[in-house]
């Protein structure tokens, strides 16, 4: 397992879905759309959150946090980029904390808006080709 989060820039994938790879420590990263490879620590420096949750997709883990392959199946894991505090030196503003929070809450909130206008516009689609 390497030091920080690594992303696969050419292995693309979808992560609404199951990751399709049995390799260790990898997840679909929601941000860049990309496999990438969990890291021991995040951008600040601390240990990466594991939670007890097992999960096909990132869809089944909570807020800020992925599906990684481990070992022995797969379990949810906090964001590696996930930043608790917008500066690691000011550890007790709870202020740049809740901004960061909402800030990941409002994309993650997006992403999947996106992903189901795409899905429903295909689903139109479809349903058009059928009838035409």
């Amino acid at each position: 397992m390497p030091e920080s989060m690594e992303i696969l820039k050419s292995k693309s994938c979808d992560f609404m879905k199951p990751l399709d790879n049995n390799i260790p420590f990898t997840f679909c990263d929601y941000e860049t759309e990309k496999v990438a490879i969990l890291g021991r620590r995040n951008k600040i420096g601390k240990a990466i959150e594991m939670f007890d949750v097992k999960c096909d997709r990132n869809w089944d883990c909570q807020a800020n946090s992925v599906c990684v392959n481990f070992m022995k199946g797969k379990k949810c894991a906090r964001h590696p980029n996930y930043k608790l505090y917008e500066n690691p030196k000011n550890l007790d503003s709870t202020d740049s904390a809740t901004k960061s929070s909402k800030k990941s809450i409002h994309r993650e909130r997006d992403i999947i808006r996106n992903y189901f206008y795409r899905q429903l516009f295909a689903f139109l689609v479809a349903v058009m080709v059928i009838f035409i």
